[in-house]
């Protein structure tokens, strides 16, 4: 009942704030103006849709508070983590909003995402050990520095790839529901209640937007919901049991979130192959390859949203199983998706070459 509760709130006030935000938007100019190959909307939306997921989970999260104030229910979040979470947020809301406004440079962006996640790992909320079969405990601790660096990427590594996938109506939005119901489930696997009370309440807060987002879009989350969307998310596998001891359990994220993680690493070699830099924005993502393959936009949508639900049952089926199944299962799953990703949205260059060698050997078969 608690969990119902926490979604249920925060999903009636993301939904019933969202025209405020909406109107808002365009009182500040916020809008999103088709200007270049790279959009796939023809007329002028609001921006910071965002800002309603933002305030639908803040509310649940404040009447989780009041209710443990009152020893309703139990909270078992590390005061320093939550303080952290807060400020967190805050402070990648904040930039996603300016930049929505007026839009600031990559390495302004860059930087208040460092500071955000930063607090995140000065509160205590950070990778601190990985997997070691080769030690008797089984596990190898990284040295305090190291783990604030690598707690840092992992962060902003996430909350950039959710923004980049973030190219069609709903798609963004989609994904990081399914992020999080399946982070929710692998929550309540293994008892880590406070964790999934958190994923409920982001979930309902997301369900909330969604359809005022889902094609045909009303209002985009901009990237104060993408930045916010990714970054929640980073912080959230890094709390509680989804953090665990083994190698398995620290690749559920990673295997949850591939679809954007996927995108955005081929981005970056595809920037880096074409002598780019890696942060100049390109038709070349998935959403934009599979609606140039054909695709119509909530086909697209609906495709990519399928592979990350089928990556999040993959995630929790092998939960808290042995490695080497866990390690088959993940690699045909992986391999499979990365497989089906690349030949549909290439498919017209690969009927085209193979057309052109089959052309090749009619020709000399005629010499």
């Amino acid at each position: 009942m608690n969990y119902v509760i926490f979604f249920v709130s925060a999903l009636i006030m993301s939904y019933l704030v969202t025209p405020t935000v909406m109107r808002f938007a365009v009182v500040v100019g916020a809008m999103d103006i088709p200007s270049d190959e790279r959009r796939m909307h023809s007329r002028p939306i609001p921006l910071l849709g965002g800002l309603s997921i933002a305030i639908g989970f803040l509310t649940s999260l404040l009447l989780w508070l009041i209710l443990y104030w009152l020893e309703i229910v139990a909270f078992n979040l590390d005061e320093r983590q939550l303080i952290g979470l807060i400020f967190g947020m805050l402070i990648i809301l904040a930039t996603g909003i300016v930049d929505d406004i007026r839009s600031l440079s990559p390495k302004s962006r860059l930087a208040l995402q460092v500071i955000a996640a930063l607090v995140i790992a000065l509160a205590e909320a950070k990778i601190e050990f990985i997997s070691n079969p080769f030690s008797e405990s089984g596990i190898l601790y990284i040295p305090p520095v190291l783990s604030i660096v690598i707690t840092v990427i992992w962060i902003v590594g996430i909350t950039n790839a959710v923004n980049l996938i973030d190219g069609l109506d709903g798609l963004a939005a989609g994904v990081s529901f399914v992020s999080a119901v399946s982070l929710f489930i692998i929550s309540i696997i293994r008892q880590d209640y406070t964790t999934a009370a958190l994923l409920a309440a982001f979930g309902g807060s997301i369900l909330g937007f969604l359809p005022r987002n889902f094609h045909p879009a009303k209002v985009f989350m901009g990237s104060c919901g993408a930045y916010f969307l990714g970054f929640v998310i980073a912080v959230i596998s890094l709390t509680g049991s989804i953090k665990a001891y083994t190698a398995i359990s620290l690749v559920l994220p990673i295997l949850i979130l591939g679809l954007p993680i996927f995108d955005t690493l081929f981005a970056i070699i595809r920037r880096l192959i074409k002598r780019k830099p890696v942060a100049l924005s390109d038709r070349g993502h998935i959403h934009h390859r599979l609606v140039d393959a054909g695709f119509s936009h909530l086909q697209s949508v609906l495709l990519l949203i399928g592979i990350s639900i089928l990556l999040g049952i993959t995630s929790i089926l092998i939960t808290d199983k042995k490695a080497l199944p866990s390690i088959l299962v993940i690699g045909i799953t992986v391999v499979s998706v990365a497989g089906l990703l690349i030949y549909i949205s290439n498919r017209e260059r690969i009927m085209n070459f193979f057309r052109k060698t089959e052309k090749t050997e009619e020709d000399t078969d005629d010499e």
